[in-house]
Formats: structure tokens, C-alpha cells, sequence
């Protein structure tokens, strides 16, 4: 469990500046909801950089499905990570969409990198860090 929290630990230090950074641009450019052009665009950027497998645009012009799937991912756990980046009419990201966002990408690379350490140990499974408005069938 400690090598997990290190992971975490050092996954979440090495990216803050970039967290913040999609955070603080998110706020500064509000957008109403399904019109998030803005955010869907730093997110997903970012989420492809990282690594994940990227559906922009997925069910809506401004929603997103990111995936992580490890070597074996028939087997184990299904993690999804929900965002939210739509600002709130009049008053913005007073809602704090902007930190859901951060959060959101933060936890999703966290987890898909403690994955890729665990596969030694043979954790199977899958990540998915995505808009609210998600669901597969």
C-alpha cells in the first residue's frame, strides 16, 4: 500500500503545475454547458499526452471518454473518473468545475500510472477519466 501512495504521491508532484495551469484556464475562460470548446480541448489534450486513448467528442460535440487499459484488461477492475468543466451563468466557475476538471485528470493519471507498475503483479483492469455526461452500452 505505501508503494501505491508513493506512486500516487509522486505522479500528482511531478504534474501540478500542469493541473494547475488547465485549472486556472478553464476559469478564466467560463463556458456554459455544451459549449466547453475551451476545456474539452485542454483536457483532452493533455489526457493524450498522458497516454490515454482519447474519444473527443464522444456522444456530444464537447464530451470525452479517455482510456487506459492495462496489457489484460479482459479481467479486473473498471475505474471510471467523472469531470465536470461547464461554468454556471452570471457567476462562472464559481461551482468550482475548474477543480472538478483538475481533480478529475489528476486521479485518472494516478491511477493509470499505479497500473502500469501493478501489471507486474498482475492487475488487470481499466481506467476511464470522462465527462458527467458518460455512459457505454
Amino acid at each position: 500500500m505505501d508503494d501505491i501512495k508513493t506512486i500516487v504521491c509522486d505522479v500528482i508532484q511531478q504534474n501540478v503545475a500542469e493541473f494547475n495551469r488547465i485549472s486556472q484556464s478553464i476559469w478564466s475562460n467560463p463556458e456554459l454547458a455544451f459549449n466547453e470548446f475551451h476545456a474539452h480541448g485542454l483536457l483532452t489534450e493533455f489526457l493524450e499526452v498522458s497516454g490515454f486513448n482519447v474519444e473527443k467528442s464522444f456522444k456530444l460535440p464537447t464530451a470525452f471518454s479517455a482510456t487506459y487499459k492495462s496489457k489484460n484488461a479482459s479481467e479486473g477492475p473498471n475505474v471510471a473518473i467523472l469531470c465536470e468543466y461547464d461554468a454556471l451563468p452570471g457567476i462562472g466557475h464559481a461551482c468550482g468545475h475548474n477543480l472538478i476538471a483538475e481533480v478529475g485528470i489528476a486521479a485518472g493519471l494516478a491511477v493509470k500510472e499505479t497500473m502500469i507498475v501493478a501489471q507486474e503483479n498482475t492487475l488487470e483492469g481499466t481506467v476511464c477519466t470522462c465527462t458527467e455526461l458518460y455512459y457505454r452500452n
